[in-house]
């Protein structure tokens, strides 16, 4: 009878990533480990859509914060329990709190369980949270969101060990005093700051929805145009 191997380094960090991360009953295969530039926490992924979801949601300018640590929760139904998968936790800027099921391409290919769907939302509703399932037809139209954000996001996090408080200062009081401007032109009025730096405090302003943009419907560029939030003095 043969002895059981020991696990590789590289088996082990494996390991320990899916137990971290809620992912132990996920399927066999890769994984998209995703450090936050904003909060600095590391989130755990087992598919590109989720992933995806990821940015549309860091970008979505009615998303406060948001979990990404999954959740599995026992469901009732007729014919016995299972339980459900809960990619999220997102809580919104009017307070509401979502609880989020992303579906998979399997998922799709079978399509919606009418059944499960409201049991997940029984569910969600008695814990006083709304349930939302994000489908890969919703994640496909927020594309253009999706890829500036995955570009805004490396100006962010290469800035994420300076000071960036004074330039997020500069930042908004110039989109304060035109209401709205272009990103070169905001660099151009601020020309005694490392362009990225102002690049960097733009967007780490949008992500804490203090300020809004374009970045919704037109691609990431000197071009991007920012706004005074509404409602804003």
């Amino acid at each position: 009878m043969g002895r059981k191997k020991n696990a590789s380094p590289r088996q082990a960090a494996r390991a320990a990533l899916v137990e971290k991360y809620g992912l132990r009953n996920s399927r066999k295969g890769n994984y998209w480990l995703v450090r936050c530039p904003m909060s600095g926490m590391d989130w755990a992924f087992d598919s590109d859509v989720r992933v995806e979801h990821y940015y549309a949601c860091e970008g979505d300018p009615e998303v406060l914060k948001a979990d990404y640590s999954v959740q599995r929760l026992p469901i009732a139904l007729a014919n016995g329990s299972v339980i459900a998968r809960f990619d999220a936790q997102v809580e919104l800027l009017d307070g509401a709190v979502e609880m989020r099921r992303v579906e998979t391409v399997a998922e799709r290919e079978r399509g919606t369980d009418e059944t499960l769907e409201r049991a997940c939302d029984a569910l969600v509703s008695a814990m006083g949270r709304r349930y939302r399932r994000v489908t890969i037809h919703q994640i496909d139209d927020l594309a253009q969101r999706i890829t500036n954000w995955r570009k805004g996001y490396q100006f962010v996090r290469a800035a994420r060990l300076l000071e960036t408080r004074a330039v997020e200062s500069d930042v908004l009081l110039r989109i304060g005093q035109h209401g709205r401007i272009g990103l070169a032109h905001l660099r151009e009025s601020l020309p005694a700051l490392d362009p990225s730096l102002v690049v960097a405090s733009a967007l780490r302003l949008l992500r804490r929805r203090e300020i809004e943009s374009d970045l919704d419907t037109s691609p990431f560029s000197k071009s991007t145009e920012l706004r005074r939030k509404r409602g804003a003095r």
